[in-house]
């Protein structure tokens, strides 16, 4: 089993701002993990059997991928979390992600340049969207 990434590792790193809630070291992986699901690369087997209901809500819109991810997750994306192709992509991208994530001009919360600000919004998700858009095409030479 390959953790590809953990809010935790973010939100207790030395550069995470202290100001900022907890959640939002998971902020990137919910954007990566909502853009996965959209694009059926999510393993949605174990969401749809251990809990339907909060796996309705999600696809519903009623819940954000980020309460998802760390409701159902724990704020933890592994391996056994995506689809087969979905974890190659994972596997083959996800180290660059959070440098090309880190240069996507993302609304901030006021007073804070780290990317941990960034706003878990629509505006925030399309440019990380066309980012994994197009990194997948060249990852699969589409």
């Amino acid at each position: 089993m390959t953790a590809y990434d953990k809010m935790k590792w973010h939100s207790d790193a030395e550069d995470f701002p202290q100001q900022l809630p907890t959640n939002q070291g998971a902020v990137h992986i919910a954007f990566f993990y909502r853009w996965m699901l959209e694009h059926q690369l999510a393993n949605t087997t174990i969401i749809e059997e251990d809990d339907p209901e909060l796996y309705e809500q999600l696809m519903q819109g009623q819940i954000t991928a980020l309460d998802f991810f760390i409701e159902f997750y724990d704020g933890v994306l592994l391996d056994e979390d995506l689809t087969e192709e979905g974890a190659a992509f994972a596997s083959t991208y996800y180290d660059g992600y959070l440098t090309d994530y880190e240069n996507l001009p993302l609304q901030l919360f006021d007073g804070n340049d780290s990317m941990y600000a960034a706003i878990y919004n629509e505006e925030n998700y399309v440019l990380v969207a066309r980012l994994l858009e197009g990194k997948f095409k060249v990852e699969n030479r589409i």
